[in-house]
C-alpha cells in the first residue's frame, strides 16, 4: 500500500493492557515509535538511547523497553508525504502507548486514538514545570473545513444566516467554514484527569481559563463532577478561574507554578506563545496526549513555531527527553526519572 508500512515486531515484549480502569504494564512493554522526518530522526533516536540507560541504571535487566519502528519506508527532508498506513495506525491502537517525532498527519492518527486530553509542560526558571491542558475537539480539521467559494460553504452560510440568525458573517460570498465540535462529556473527563493530574504533582490548584469568568463551558461542566472532587479529599487542588487576560499576565511575569491550567486548545496555544515570549525565544515543550479510558498515550515534543506550520512537532532533544520522561511516569517507571 502506498505510503504504507511492513510492520516488523520487536524480538521480544509485551502489551501493555488496560485492566479495571488501571494500565498493566509488563516488564518489557513495546513502544511503537515515529521518527518523523529525516532530520528529526537523529534526536528521536537519541532520545530512546537516554531513555534505555536511565531504565537500565533504575532496573538493570528486570525492565527494559521494547522499541517498535513504524515510520513509512520512504521520509524525506520534507517529512511523510502521505498519510500513516493502516498498519502504522494498528500499531499505536494496539499497544496503547507511543512517542513520535515531526507528525504532520497526527491529527487523524490521534482521533483514531480519541486523545481527548493533552498536557503541555512548560519548563520554568526554577526548574518546575507548569502544565497547561486542554480538551482536544471532538470532531475538527480537514473533515470540518469547507473552502472559500465551494457549494458546502456557501450553504452553510446561508444556513446560519437564515436558520440561526448570525449576522456577524461580513463576506459571505466569500467565507470559508471550519467547525469544531465539543461536548459536556469530553469536558468532564479533562476536569476528571486535570484534578488527577494536578494531585500528582502537588499543585494546589486547577484554573480554568476563558476569556470571561462565570461563563465560561468548562466552570459550568465542573458542577456536574463536584461530587467527584470532594471525594478526593484533603490535598485535592482547589478550582478557580482567570480571564485570559489574567493568565497571560501571570505567564509573562513568570508566577510561581502552583496549578494547572485548563482551556480550549486555541487559549492554550495562546498563553504557551505568552510563556514564550517572555523567554525571548521559541518556547519548547514536552507534550502527552491521553485518553484515560482506554489507556491510549502519545508523547512528543511541541513548540510554539508549529503555531505558523503545518508540522507540529519542531522537536529538539531537550524537549524529547522531557516528553520521554512523561512516557516513564505514565508507565509508573518513576525510579528511571532523573537516572
Amino acid at each position: 500500500m502506498a505510503g504504507g508500512v511492513v510492520l516488523r515486531p520487536p524480538r521480544s515484549g509485551e502489551k501493555i493492557e488496560m485492566k479495571h480502569g488501571r494500565l498493566e504494564v509488563p516488564p518489557h512493554p513495546v513502544i511503537p515509535y515515529l521518527d518523523g522526518d529525516s532530520r528529526s530522526a537523529a534526536r528521536c533516536q537519541a532520545t530512546r538511547q537516554r531513555l534505555d540507560a536511565a531504565v537500565q541504571r533504575a532496573y538493570g535487566k528486570k525492565r527494559r523497553l521494547e522499541w517498535l519502528d513504524v515510520s513509512p519506508a520512504l521520509v524525506g527532508e520534507q517529512g511523510m508525504q502521505e498519510p500513516l498506513g493502516d498498519e502504522a495506525v494498528e500499531a499505536f491502537v494496539h499497544y496503547l502507548v507511543g512517542m513520535h517525532g515531526s507528525l504532520p498527519f497526527e491529527q487523524a492518527l490521534y482521533r483514531s486514538l480519541d486523545l481527548y486530553a493533552e498536557q503541555r509542560h512548560l519548563p520554568e526558571a526554577d526548574g518546575q514545570q507548569r502544565i497547561l491542558a486542554c480538551e482536544r475537539s471532538e470532531a475538527s480539521g480537514p473533515e470540518l473545513s469547507w473552502a472559500e467559494g465551494s457549494d458546502e460553504a456557501r450553504r452553510l452560510v446561508s444556513f446560519l444566516q437564515r436558520e440561526l440568525g448570525v449576522r456577524s458573517i461580513r463576506f459571505p460570498e466569500t467565507a470559508a467554514i471550519s467547525l469544531e465540535v465539543h461536548s459536556r462529556e469530553a469536558s468532564e473527563r479533562l476536569l476528571r484527569a486535570s484534578f488527577a493530574w494536578a494531585r500528582e504533582r502537588g499543585h494546589t490548584e486547577l484554573v480554568l481559563v476563558d476569556w470571561v469568568t462565570g461563563r465560561s463551558r468548562l466552570w459550568s461542566t465542573l458542577a456536574g463532577i463536584s461530587e467527584e472532587a470532594g471525594r478526593l479529599g484533603e490535598g485535592a487542588p482547589r478550582p478557580r478561574e482567570l480571564t485570559v487576560a489574567e493568565a497571560v499576565a501571570q505567564l509573562v511575569a513568570g508566577a510561581p507554578a502552583s496549578g494547572v491550567f485548563i482551556s480550549t486548545r486555541p487559549i492554550i496555544d495562546l498563553l504557551a506563545a505568552a510563556a514564550s515570549a517572555r523567554s525571548g525565544s521559541e518556547l519548547r515543550c514536552a507534550r502527552g496526549c491521553y485518553n484515560l479510558e482506554t489507556g491510549h498515550a502519545l508523547f512528543s515534543a511541541w513548540s510554539t513555531g508549529s503555531l505558523t506550520s503545518t508540522s507540529e512537532g519542531h522537536d529538539d532533544g531537550v524537549a524529547l527527553d522531557r516528553a520521554g520522561e512523561l512516557l516513564l511516569r505514565y508507565l509508573g517507571w518513576g525510579e528511571a526519572l532523573g537516572r
